[in-house]
């Protein structure tokens, strides 16, 4: 059912899925996690330009991770955020959040607009990732493209 949510949404949006995997010449594009307190997943991928994305960004109660929560289509979503090389775990009042390179911080509650793409829960291209179970939202992979975020 997720997965039909997420692909719906997919089609719903006209995007073309981007392949994450090297290119042509064979770059070092990777996924990986960084941080504690909130630990986050990062990519170094050349991915562009995708779709714009809309959320708001949460905690979970243990404050393992954060997830993006939306809804689109009057179907409500939850995923786990992917963001752009160099974005760092932010704690700032209390609130977790990603700092994110050319951008600044995101907290728990704050509306996230930005360019990328969905990639299903169990996309090869996050296998190795080490999170935590709940950390892997049901709904999937929300992949931000650097230098896309907008206020």
């Amino acid at each position: 059912m997720k997965s039909t949510k997420i692909a719906a949404l997919i089609a719903a949006s006209g995007i073309l899925t981007l392949s994450a995997c090297g290119g042509a010449s064979g770059g070092t594009e990777e996924i990986s996690t960084t941080g504690t307190d909130p630990k986050i997943i990062v990519h170094d991928l050349s991915v562009a330009p995708g779709m714009t994305l809309k959320g708001r960004l949460a905690s979970l109660p243990d404050g393992s991770c954060l997830v993006v929560a939306g809804e689109h289509a009057g179907e409500k979503f939850t995923t786990s955020p992917v963001w752009p090389k160099g974005a760092e775990p932010a704690l700032s009042d209390g609130k977790r959040g990603v700092n994110v390179p050319g951008f600044g911080t995101i907290s728990e509650g704050d509306s996230i607009v930005a360019a990328g793409s969905y990639w299903e829960a169990g996309d090869k291209r996050t296998e190795g990732v080490e999170m935590n179970a709940p950390c892997l939202a049901e709904d999937g992979f929300i992949v931000f493209n650097r230098d896309s975020f907008q206020s």
